[in-house]
């Protein structure tokens, strides 16, 4: 169901440049001959739709990409706000800061990284492109 459009010779980082780690992993990647299309949450939102295929694509809860804790995800006795799920949808897409860690869409896979180190060893570890050569 992923509703983001996908190509297998173009790599989708989804990243917050708000966000130290996602800065550090994009000036990393940035130095990579490979495929890379960046996308900054921080610029350009997804919508609710298109988290819920990245969602459904990886087979996680929205709880388990955010950031443990943060302050927009408490009330005013700081405890734990509950959402529906279309809550958390609506959330990620109008506060993508909560997110932590990187989303990255290669063709049919959609993984989820939690640090900049997860994600270079995958991007570096994987060979280029067949379509690459010259004949």
């Amino acid at each position: 169901m992923n509703a983001i459009s996908s190509d297998i010779r173009l790599i989708k980082v989804f990243i917050n440049s708000e966000d130290p780690n996602d800065r550090e992993a994009r000036t990393y990647l940035s130095a990579i001959q490979k495929h890379l299309l960046f996308v900054d949450l921080s610029k350009s939102p997804l919508t609710p739709r298109q988290w819920a295929g990245i969602l459904e694509d990886l087979g996680v809860h929205p709880s388990e990409i955010v950031v443990p804790n943060h302050k927009l995800l408490q009330n005013a006795d700081g405890n734990q706000v509950d959402l529906s799920m279309q809550d958390w949808l609506n959330f990620l897409a109008f506060s993508p800061e909560v997110v932590m860690g990187t989303i990255v869409v290669e063709g049919d896979d959609t993984l989820y990284f939690k640090s900049p180190k997860e994600l270079i060893e995958f991007v570096v570890g994987k060979p280029d492109s067949k379509n690459n050569t010259r004949e």
